[in-house]
């Protein structure tokens, strides 16, 4: 903001809503503030890997709205923040949706406090013995299960990691889609039939439930994953680029990661929002043309052309290729 105009900045802002991906849809569109960003919320990785806990906190946030404001209720006041943070997280994603797989992290112990908040104290029973409370909360268990739903079949299609631009997870085991959706289903018919038949004691059993299954299976996947079957191709591709790109300025892509195994000297990286005065591209001709830049390497998904690959001041010297994306690494031609 520092040398701008508030009109500058804001522009920007609006130009760039949506992150480095600009998914989905153009700002400024109501429609796109729900894709944006309710559904960057739900759909996040600790959702993706859980699909119990996402069916329990969508659950409970009639809920916990009812907590927020409900006069002299116990806890209304932390209730009332944590509806607050929830919002607030789905008008930052409208503005910068840029990985909220990892991001949105941070929201974890949020969920597991809303979580607690309501079923520790909530006379869910008092709610729903009211025939329209029980019809409000049967139609928005319908809810959450189509929600949950989404965020499975969203999650599973690398046509959708592809389209936002932000890498491919992979499709997970069959096993772990079984116990995972087996999981979900579960919960959603054990609150159901307390719905219907007005049986409340399933409340901390199946918060217990959700906990030691969302925890075993992901312990399971994550050994599958990071130990049985783990992986070293990127590393292996920086290790052999070592020679090449050591002590040279590396511009593009993620260049504060390729320094880890080359030791190259990372300069611009790729997110054109950094830029308020001037666009990434200009910046990124004029280090090509006074030799300030001796390397430029780009991730280019899978599927996708390669960024520069017509560009007359780079020649292409090798290509690595992964399972989800490329590294293209280019050398500055210009004398």
């Amino acid at each position: 903001m520092i040398g701008s105009s508030l009109s500058i900045v804001v522009n920007k802002v609006i130009s760039y809503g949506g992150g480095d991906n600009d998914i989905l849809l153009a700002s400024g569109n109501i429609k796109a503030l729900f894709q944006r960003g309710i559904t960057a919320l739900t759909n996040t990785g600790f959702f993706r890997y859980q699909l119990p806990l996402l069916f329990v906190s969508l659950v409970v946030l009639p809920l916990l709205l009812i907590k927020a404001f409900k006069k002299n209720e116990k806890n209304g006041s932390i209730s009332l923040l944590i509806l607050l943070i929830l919002i607030c997280q789905v008008l930052q994603n409208f503005f910068a949706i840029s990985y909220p797989f990892k991001k949105m992290l941070v929201d974890l112990p949020v969920i597991m406090l809303l979580l607690f908040l309501v079923f520790n104290d909530f006379d869910l029973k008092t709610f729903v013995l009211k025939t329209s409370g029980k019809f409000l909360m049967l139609a928005w268990l319908l809810a959450a299960i189509v929600i949950c739903w989404f965020n499975y079949k969203t999650n599973k299609s690398p046509d959708y990691w592809n389209y936002n631009g932000v890498g491919c997870f992979g499709a997970t085991p069959m096993w772990f889609n079984i116990i995972n959706i087996g999981s979900c289903m579960t919960l959603a018919g054990i609150f159901i039939w307390g719905v219907l038949f007005n049986s409340y004691s399933y409340g901390k059993s199946a918060f217990t439930f959700l906990f030691v299954v969302s925890l075993l299976i992901n312990l399971v996947f994550t050994i599958n994953v990071f130990i049985v079957n783990r992986k070293y191709e990127v590393r292996d591709c920086l290790v052999g680029l070592r020679p090449l790109i050591n002590n040279k300025v590396v511009i593009e892509g993620f260049p504060l990661t390729y320094q880890l195994y080359t030791d190259c000297k990372p300069a611009l990286n790729g997110y054109e929002i950094d830029f308020i005065d001037k666009p990434s591209n200009e910046v990124f001709n004029r280090m090509l043309a006074n030799k300030q830049a001796d390397f430029v390497i780009d991730k280019v998904m899978s599927g996708n052309p390669p960024y520069h690959k017509d560009y007359p001041a780079l020649t292409l010297v090798k290509v690595c290729n992964f399972e989800c994306y490329s590294y293209y690494v280019y050398k500055n031609s210009l004398e």
